[in-house]
């Protein structure tokens, strides 16, 4: 808990995926690393995890973008609240719907958040219904249905989408993407990027050409770790 005259540490969230998993109390070596540089770590299952109950599971479909972001919004909140945190120096770090939930963060609360670092994030769901191995994923996350999608449909699944706050980001964004990910396609990743870019608004991408959605291999899992960290150093320690 807060204690007065104690130093205030710079905050990372971190956000699952799936968007039906969770994070456990269990050992992350990716989070004791990112500790171990000095920043503090937030992890937060929002209402739509694993381990909370068929109800709450069952509250998110349809509502993607919003109830998923505002329990990260509102944990965000307590934890500048109760802990010794700085709020002036707050990141989000997540892959495949922790990237979608950290696009959104990052259009959502333009100012609160100094930085975010996505791995292999959705952020065009009308373009991942024809791309990604599980297609349904979108139809049932997304409470729409029609493959392809018609007109009206297209226009709701921007509306949820990432892409569709882009011009409201402000933070800078590290993308790691890996170039076999059939799950979420690299496609998502780039045009995300090149948003940016075309936006003037800072960017970096990490590419990984044989690796798929997990970016798990030994090699690309130390390197991208370290980019992370080295990426939030940059940005929340100066």
């Amino acid at each position: 808990l807060r204690e007065e005259g104690a130093e205030q540490r710079p905050l990372v969230v971190s956000v699952h995926g799936g968007p039906h998993s969770c994070t456990p109390t269990s050992y992350s070596a990716a989070l004791a690393f990112l500790a171990s540089r000095g920043f503090a770590i937030l992890s937060v299952n929002y209402r739509g995890s694993t381990g909370f109950g068929k109800a709450l599971l069952d509250s998110l479909p349809g509502n993607i973008g919003t109830q998923d972001v505002y329990d990260c919004l509102k944990a965000i909140e307590v934890c500048c609240s109760t802990q010794n945190v700085d709020r002036e120096r707050i990141a989000v770090v997540g892959g495949s719907h922790g990237g979608f939930l950290g696009a959104h963060l990052v259009a959502r609360a333009p100012k609160l958040f100094k930085a975010a670092a996505l791995r292999n994030p959705v952020t065009n769901l009308g373009a991942m219904v024809g791309s990604s191995d599980i297609p349904d994923w979108v139809a049932c996350e997304c409470a729409s249905s029609g493959t392809p999608p018609g007109p009206e449909v297209l226009k709701k699944l921007f509306a949820m989408s990432p892409i569709a706050g882009i011009d409201k980001v402000e933070a800078p964004v590290l993308l790691a993407l890996g170039l076999k990910d059939r799950r979420v396609p690299p496609s998502q990743g780039l045009e995300y990027y090149h948003a940016l870019q075309a936006r003037g608004k800072a960017a970096r991408l990490l590419a990984y050409p044989e690796d798929d959605h997990a970016l798990d291999t030994p090699r690309t899992s130390a390197d991208h770790w370290v980019e992370i960290a080295a990426f939030l150093e940059e940005t929340l320690l100066g």
